[in-house]
């Protein structure tokens, strides 16, 4: 159903182009269809030199956004659930204060250095 609703669709559109082809092949439709393939292939320099303003103009608007910024904004992404994941670690050790159990993680952490040298 799906397919056929798609070739329905697809009807006027072939009628058009078929349309367009003969005015412009002077009644030859296959005529008509080289034509408007060199017409394409014309305009690519164009449409490529349109395309590169286009997006000259949104770095000048700062629509985009550069690579660095990508990369801080991945990395403070990643940051956000160590960071709940330590608040609860946190809460867990320290029975329900956050601050308790941020310095007994600390202690925790000093006591295992001296094992982590050797290990």
């Amino acid at each position: 159903v799906k397919q056929l609703n798609e070739h329905l669709h697809k009807i006027p559109q072939r009628t058009l182009r078929n349309g367009f082809n003969k005015v412009i092949g002077e009644g030859d439709n296959v005529k008509g269809a080289i034509r408007r393939m060199l017409i394409a292939y014309q305009k690519k320099p164009k449409d490529a030199f349109d395309l590169w303003k286009q997006w000259l103009n949104d770095v000048k608007q700062k629509k985009l956004l550069d690579t660095i910024k990508v990369k801080q904004l991945n990395e403070h992404l990643h940051k956000i659930p160590q960071r709940t994941l330590r608040n609860g670690f946190n809460k867990v050790i320290g029975e329900g204060n956050n601050i308790k159990g941020a310095i007994r993680r600390m202690i925790l952490a000093y006591q295992r250095k001296p094992k982590d040298a050797f290990d």
